[in-house]
């Protein structure tokens, strides 16, 4: 007899998420809770809760699994730990040491060794390093997350005016870091008035890093 059931469960666990039975950041009851309420295998529950985190309905966590936050930032995407770390990069969060990694995944609601993975990455890409078992960023580290969030928002080089109206938050932090005449140089910004090319904003990121 093929053991389908936990199709079904997660069919019914997904309607009741969907229904807000659970509420968005909550923790899913425990496994062996669901197994015994309807008569079923703990390793049956697992297998549906396994399903649902991979499809992005629940989310894994640190001592279980959560339903998504809902607001676009899933936690079940494999990128995800290293890209919140990275914002957090950006954004002056993590200035110049990055939280112990207990503490990352407990905020991010993810498997230790889901950070632990992205931490090695981050490490590889240059962007942190180790010390004495601490995190600390690179002295350049903070610049080159922030050039790469610049890019990605702008692909076309910008004025600086209308970068300031468009992006005003990433605006102030690039403009604090002391990083906008290097995003957007002078010369370029005259170009971009102008209505001439001012340049690619990937040249204009290598040269502020």
């Amino acid at each position: 007899m093929r053991n389908e059931r936990f199709h079904d469960i997660a069919a019914t666990i997904a309607r009741d998420v969907a229904a807000g039975t659970y509420s968005a950041g909550s923790r899913m009851p425990p496994v062996k809770q669901i197994a015994r309420a309807i008569d079923a295998h703990p390793a049956t529950v697992g297998r549906a809760y396994e399903t649902l985190a991979m499809a992005g309905v629940i989310c894994w966590g640190p001592a279980g699994y959560y339903v998504p936050t809902g607001d676009g930032e899933n936690p079940a995407e494999p990128d995800f730990p290293r890209n919140k770390i990275r914002e957090g990069i950006a954004d002056g969060s993590y200035k110049f040491s990055i939280p112990p990694q207990a503490t990352l995944a407990r905020d991010y609601k993810v498997p230790l060794y889901r950070i632990r993975a992205a931490i090695d990455r981050l490490v590889s890409d240059g962007v942190i390093y180790e010390h004495d078992k601490a995190l600390y960023v690179h002295p350049d580290g903070h610049k080159r997350e922030l050039a790469d969030v610049f890019a990605a928002e702008f692909p076309v080089l910008p004025t600086r005016s209308r970068f300031a109206a468009v992006s005003p938050a990433l605006y102030q932090r690039v403009r604090r870091a002391g990083m906008l005449k290097e995003l957007i140089p002078e010369a370029s910004e005259a170009n971009v008035a102008s209505g001439r090319k001012g340049g690619s904003v990937k040249k204009k990121r290598a040269a502020a890093i």
